[in-house]
């Protein structure tokens, strides 16, 4: 991976800032267009910068807004799936499921145990 101090970082960062202010609705398409990139290119520096690719990238923040809205709120499972930025409800339960080993639903109950004492 390269270091913070590389030229390019700068670019890279708010390229990073812009992905995770519009993670609803972000795609690597989008991106690459918005900086000036091709689609290739911008997964090369993905891959410089984090070591993954751009969707691995999204798919993680977009778990973790999911998660964070999963302990705040006590909204529909399809509409924190549909507000982290997922368009398919059980698209999302399966990659939850397949990523923390619980189902959404789990995850709330057991933080909700947590964060209540």
């Amino acid at each position: 991976m390269a270091k913070a101090q590389d030229h390019g970082y700068r670019r890279f960062a708010a390229i990073l800032s812009y992905l995770y202010e519009n993670i609803r609705t972000v795609s690597v398409s989008e991106l690459a267009a918005r900086f000036g990139y091709s689609e290739a290119h911008l997964s090369r520096l993905f891959r410089r910068y984090t070591g993954e690719p751009p969707v691995a990238l999204i798919k993680r923040a977009r778990l973790a807004r999911a998660t964070a809205l999963l302990w705040d709120s006590d909204a529909p499972i399809h509409r924190i799936a549909a507000e982290a930025g997922f368009s398919c409800a059980p698209h999302f339960h399966r990659l939850f499921k397949n990523t923390y080993g619980i189902t959404p639903e789990e995850y709330r109950k057991a933080h909700r145990v947590y964060k209540n004492g």
